[in-house]
């Protein structure tokens, strides 16, 4: 999976509310993010708590993880979510990049599947290179789907209920078949939760 790296820099900026919705994590909430992040990565498919509850959910991870050395994106269209990034870019001074040149994006909530196709995957020599995904989920799991979970980091299989369209598991299955390229998923759920899919986690539609 892409690598995780925690920053001690501090980041430049009013240290309470330099962009108009977002505000600058300090360092404490900066570890809390980081930790809860990859263990989410480690342990596929299993909920962590970020603990930083004063911030919208779904950008904690690109605040405490970006800098000027990690371009961002956003992924959809939606005019929240390339606020949301221009705002974070704002507090991080992490570059806007295009979709393709990105190593972070955040995702509108549940984006076309097709755009998938549009994410870094890295190379063989530097399979970290490929993009990490941070995709909203809602709280509730009642509109979701019931998944197998196999992989690294899983003991036989692990279910899950998670509200990610089949459309979009299957245009991610169908992209990452290139290990150790590929990229990988972060969802984050509105109460503040965060669940990992690395790049070498299966996921499985359950038959109801």
């Amino acid at each position: 999976m892409g690598a995780i790296v925690r920053h001690h820099r501090r980041v430049r900026g009013d240290p309470v509310t330099t962009a108009t919705h977002t505000v600058l994590l300090d360092e404490t909430e900066r570890q809390q993010v980081f930790r809860a992040c990859l263990g989410a990565l480690s342990r596929p498919g299993t909920w962590h708590p970020l603990q930083v509850t004063r911030h919208p959910a779904a950008r904690l991870p690109l605040l405490a993880l970006t800098d000027l050395m990690t371009p961002i994106a956003a992924l959809g269209d939606r005019p929240d979510t390339t606020r949301a990034i221009e705002e974070i870019a704002g507090l991080t001074r992490a570059p806007i990049a295009t979709i393709g040149d990105a190593r972070w994006l955040l995702a509108d909530p549940d984006p076309a599947p097709g755009l998938l196709a549009e994410l870094r995957q890295g190379t063989d020599q530097e399979p970290q290179l490929g993009a990490m995904l941070v995709l909203p989920l809602p709280v509730s799991s009642a509109t979701g789907w019931a998944y197998r979970l196999s992989g690294p980091g899983i003991k036989d299989q692990r279910p899950s209920e998670l509200s990610l369209s089949p459309g979009l598991v299957q245009a991610r299955a169908e992209l990452l078949t290139d290990y150790p390229r590929g990229f990988d998923l972060l969802c984050v759920t509105e109460d503040h939760r965060v669940l990992g899919l690395p790049r070498t986690t299966v996921i499985t539609e359950e038959t109801r």
